[in-house]
């Protein structure tokens, strides 16, 4: 649906990342990301703190639109999440990439502000600590 959906080709790459379920190591689903150009990651344990920005995504998308709505059956959350990921994509400025939507930010050409902060912090290395 994903790949029949794409509304416009861009140079950039694409990248689907996926835990390391079955259905995604598919010979099947594999060539269709392949023959579509699309990049495949996967994490490596299954452990969803290997891939931070795509987890954060669906966090996003999780507890952010609808936290703990029950649907009536499948055809509705199908309609939904549509119409989640269409927000995030296209109306939900994101601070992180100069307010721009997702959708602004991977058409923009130049450079563009990343605001995001560093909330870790960084191990000093030996020679930090020698000085």
């Amino acid at each position: 649906m994903a790949v029949n959906g794409r509304r416009n080709v861009t140079p950039f790459i694409l990248i689907h990342h996926s835990d390391r379920g079955i259905q995604y190591c598919s010979f099947e689903y594999i060539n269709i990301l392949m023959k579509a150009n699309i990049a495949i990651s996967m994490t490596q344990s299954g452990s969803p703190y290997e891939n931070a920005l795509a987890e954060r995504v669906n966090g996003i998308i999780k507890n952010e639109f609808f936290p703990k709505k029950l649907y009536q059956n499948h055809k509705e959350a199908k309609k939904t999440i549509a119409r989640i990921i269409l927000t995030y994509n296209e109306k939900r400025p994101h601070s992180s990439i100069d307010f721009l939507t997702p959708e602004k930010a991977h058409n923009h050409e130049g450079i563009i502000n990343k605001r995001w902060e560093q909330y870790y912090k960084r191990e000093k290395t030996k020679e930090q600590i020698l000085i």
